[in-house]
């Protein structure tokens, strides 16, 4: 690398912010992000269930175009932080379904 190549190099570095504040940036953004997913499934969910009565994972994949297995995961989690019940029909769990309701009725 020449002379002045390492000195533009440093110089981009320079202005970076330091690692812990731009770490916890990017945290901040990815957890925004990951709860913002949830909801979408939350939403999508309650609309499965007011409509069919029942989410499978596989029309929760087409409907989001996403993987079977990737439903199934955040599935998973949703089971894990309290916003699904256990059922194999995915029922939400009555907090959340209200939100979701209230969600779609009243979009932002």
């Amino acid at each position: 690398m020449s002379g002045r190549a390492m000195g533009k190099q440093v110089e981009r570095l320079s202005k970076l912010p330091a690692e812990l504040t731009q770490a916890r940036r990017f945290g901040k953004t990815r957890s925004a992000q990951s709860t913002a997913l949830l909801e979408d499934y939350v939403e999508l969910i309650a609309d499965l269930l007011a409509s069919a009565g029942e989410a499978r994972p596989t029309d929760i994949a087409r409907r989001l175009g996403v993987s079977h297995v990737t439903a199934v995961k955040t599935i998973s989690r949703l089971k894990r932080e309290g916003m699904a019940g256990p059922s194999l029909s995915w029922c939400l769990s009555d907090q959340k379904r209200t939100g979701a309701s209230d969600a779609s009725t009243n979009p932002p």
